[in-house]
């Protein structure tokens, strides 16, 4: 079976840009919480593993001082994260691949095990409306869960 590639070919990672990026856990498994209702919006309430999720999330920005999140949600099993990567003076700037590579990682070694499906999906977000509409589906994913591409029932 031929892998569809995920990245744009000869694009450059590194460079200063917003990024929108969905992470699943492997087979679509719900590991991270459930989504509840509230009187306002459905809200993830998370797992003890949605916790550390999130704290890998909140992590990037200290362990990266160029990359900033611009918003994330977690799902039950999927997150999406807008991610801005800012101008460095290093040699080798982080890409988002090692960016989410590490974060991968890190979740994995704190639970013990991979819940990870290889690779994720990104999109580059290239002016201020598609800003405004990633931004927007980030954060009011929770209340469109069951119609969401990666909803799977339970």
């Amino acid at each position: 079976m031929h892998r569809k590639r995920n990245r744009i070919e000869n694009y450059d990672y590194s460079q200063p840009n917003i990024y929108l990026l969905t992470l699943c856990t492997e087979n679509k498994e719900h590991l991270f919480g459930v989504v509840e209702s509230r009187p306002d919006t459905p809200v993830t309430v998370l797992s003890p593993l949605g916790k550390l999720v999130e704290q890998a999330i909140l992590g990037i920005e200290t362990h990266y001082t160029n990359a900033f999140i611009e918003a994330y949600s977690i799902l039950p099993n999927h997150l999406h994260l807008l991610l801005r990567l800012e101008e460095t003076d290093a040699q080798n700037p982080p890409t988002v691949s090692r960016i989410i590579k590490k974060m991968k990682e890190y979740v994995t070694r704190a639970y013990g095990a991979s819940i990870w499906q290889k690779g994720f999906h990104d999109h580059v977000i290239r002016n201020e409306q598609e800003y405004l509409n990633a931004w927007n589906y980030v954060t009011y994913n929770p209340a469109k869960w069951e119609s969401d591409e990666y909803y799977v029932k339970r």
